[in-house]
């Protein structure tokens, strides 16, 4: 009898990719084995150095990106945007590159990497650099942001990445609202899970609710609320709210008009109600006999959902979209339920 002896090799291929296909935040958490680290050759002629670090341990790691504004290194609006990490061991005086990574990539979205987040941090006696970007997908259809918050050995150069999704809000100036993603890899490292949830939380450019702020029923949450109440959710790319037969609403004591920005002279009033029409967005009502502001609509939208708005008898008030061909809509102000 005949032996037979197969040889099957193995090859190991890990795929990462990021929601809406907007990034590719390429995370080298998978352990490697060590190997000696030799000089590489490492054109960046066509690249930019974006930031540099020097660690106590005399390894200095640099972030380079691919494309760049011209008045602001650390944006860039590349229809292919690249940043990579380098990391170089010094030699009789000078310093030699031993390894390059891919930190991020992706298509057709604008990246702006904040200068002002990039800290060092030591973790379990290990060095860490911690920095932040955003993420905004070019063109009006995706009204999403993804704020990304990474942690970078300063040795290996692994990192992990926690990141924040959602869009911009009213709670807060200059921000987004929505949630952290969950990362499975982040996941597995708790003390470095840790540190980096406690550095993300404290930065200005993600909505972090204050204990006042949880209750759905605070003046701030109004849009929430709304949408809670309705079933609904009127965030657009382009487009606009379907006018309901029953539109739930709540009074508030507080003026979410100024909360929610100028309107110039863009209002309707009458002796019972004054009714403002946000630019794209909301329209919000003051009842000038009980001096309460409550929501009629509310909507946002980057295109094709600005409205005309008017009186009709009584205190009905007629709607017409810009993309409406003279079509309109109606909303009886009579007929708004009220839930407090």
């Amino acid at each position: 009898m005949h032996k037979i002896v197969l040889l099957v090799s193995f090859t190991l291929v890990v795929f990462f990719s990021c929601k809406k296909e907007k990034g590719t935040h390429k995370e080298n958490t998978i352990p490697r084995k060590q190997i000696e680290e030799k000089p590489i050759f490492f054109k960046t002629d066509s690249l930019t150095e974006m930031y540099s670090i020097v660690s106590e341990k005399g390894v200095r790691v640099r972030l380079w990106s691919s494309e760049y504004s011209t008045q602001d290194t650390f944006s860039l609006f590349g229809d292919k945007n690249h940043i990579l990490i380098s990391k170089e061991k010094k030699s009789k005086n000078k310093f030699t590159t031993v390894k390059i990574d891919t930190l991020l990539s992706n298509e057709y979205t604008y990246v702006n990497v904040y200068k002002e987040s990039f800290i060092k941090k030591k973790v379990n006696d290990e060095e860490y650099l911690l920095f932040s970007l955003k993420e905004t997908f070019k063109g009006r259809a995706v009204t999403g942001r993804d704020i990304s918050f990474f942690m970078l050995h300063l040795n290996s150069l692994q990192f992990y990445t926690l990141t924040y999704s959602g869009e911009p809000t009213l709670r807060c100036e200059g921000c987004i609202d929505g949630a952290f993603e969950d990362n499975k890899y982040l996941n597995e490292k708790p003390a470095l899970k840790k540190v980096l949830y406690a550095y993300a939380s404290k930065s200005k450019h993600i909505y972090m609710p204050s204990k006042e702020e949880k209750a759905i029923s605070y003046y701030k949450n109004y849009v929430q609320k709304w949408y809670k109440d309705n079933k609904v959710e009127n965030t657009f790319g382009a487009g606009h709210a379907d006018i309901m037969h029953v539109i739930y609403s709540t009074y508030y004591k507080e003026d979410i008009f100024k909360f929610t920005g100028d309107y110039g002279s863009n209002f309707i009033e009458n002796d019972r109600f004054k009714i403002v029409n946000f630019f794209r967005g909301s329209l919000l009502g003051y009842n000038k006999q009980k001096k309460l502001y409550f929501p009629v609509l509310v909507e946002s939208c980057n295109y094709d959902c600005n409205k005309e708005i008017g009186f009709l008898e009584g205190n009905s008030i007629d709607i017409q979209y810009e993309w409406s061909n003279g079509d309109s809509f109606q909303i009886n102000l009579e007929d708004i339920k009220f839930l407090n």
